[in-house]
């Protein structure tokens, strides 16, 4: 007996869907299973006493027809939906970025919310005036430049290089002619 087809045809059967065919197999199950009668008897008892349990809160209420759903229909609606949704969403970034510059925007946003603007406050001191001069950069430097050829160490000179003499080659041996054999 195949457990996991049992269950579900019971299922089925509990819920009404059950075909002919499926019913048949059920039936042909029980017959040769003690185990799967056992099993229908007692999902029949558990029907039955939920039923009581609820009947006086569903005294009043009609009882619901379940709806076959066609397979994949609500998966093809929401992935419409989802598309759709994409491409709005899409097309409103577009257009908004196409609509101003973000220098514009900036200045807009600056223009539109003067309390991000900052405000001077009775309390705080007036601004600073400059009322030195400002110092001469050129004689700041030149200053600058005597200092530091004050302070730097003297180069110190390096020895002058002597190249290496060149060492006279010793004159070819002379090799005596080979002795000859008659």
């Amino acid at each position: 007996m195949d457990s996991g087809r049992f269950h579900d045809l019971l299922d089925r059967y509990h819920d009404g869907s059950a075909t002919p065919g499926e019913q048949a197999e059920l039936e042909s199950m029980m017959a040769g299973d003690g185990e799967c009668r056992r099993l229908f008897v007692e999902r029949n008892l558990m029907e039955v006493q939920l039923g009581k349990s609820f009947a006086s809160a569903m005294a009043g209420k009609p009882r619901r027809t379940l709806r076959r759903r066609r397979p994949g229909a609500s998966e093809a609606t929401w992935a419409a939906g989802a598309i759709a949704a994409a491409v709005l969403f899409a097309a409103l970034l577009l257009f908004a970025s196409m609509s101003t510059t973000p220098t514009e925007r900036k200045a807009e946003t600056v223009r539109t919310t003067p309390e991000l603007q900052p405000q001077p406050q009775p309390s705080d001191p007036p601004p600073l005036r400059r009322e030195t001069p400002a110092p001469d950069v050129r004689a700041i430097e030149r200053e600058l430049e005597a200092v530091r050829r004050e302070f730097e160490p003297a180069p110190v000179p390096e020895p002058p290089r002597r190249e290496p003499e060149a060492q006279p080659t010793p004159p070819p041996k002379e090799v005596p002619p080979p002795p000859r054999t008659t």
